[in-house]
């Protein structure tokens, strides 16, 4: 996440006041703050799902337990990550994270199929 996303949210997103979304109820000063990470704060504030492949299905469960969805959108940053890291990644959620809530890969078709 620091590695490929974290220059895009500083060099994007923030530009736009999108870490606003980011702000804890209450919460005054910088976002995220001095010395936290921004993978830390985006996935505690509910606008980045990430971690390992128990902590991201538990992320997904909470989610469809708030709001019921029927479509997800996998946005993913892919000019910053070089292909050979970021397929096993997207293989890994196919493979191990949406069966888990009863969907394949069968469901939707891959872009460039």
């Amino acid at each position: 996440m620091e590695l490929y996303e974290a220059p895009v949210w500083h060099g994007w997103y923030e530009q736009f006041g999108f870490m606003e979304a980011a702000r804890y109820d209450g919460e005054e000063g910088p976002v995220p703050k001095p010395g936290e990470h921004l993978a830390d704060r985006l996935i505690n504030s509910g606008l980045l799902i990430g971690g390992t492949v128990d902590q991201v299905k538990r992320q997904v469960e909470g989610f469809l337990e708030k709001m019921p969805i029927d479509f997800f959108v996998w946005l993913y940053h892919w000019g910053m990550i070089p292909r050979d890291e970021a397929l096993p990644m997207l293989e890994l959620f196919g493979n191990e994270i949406m069966p888990e809530f009863g969907l394949t890969g069968s469901e939707a078709p891959v872009a460039g199929s």
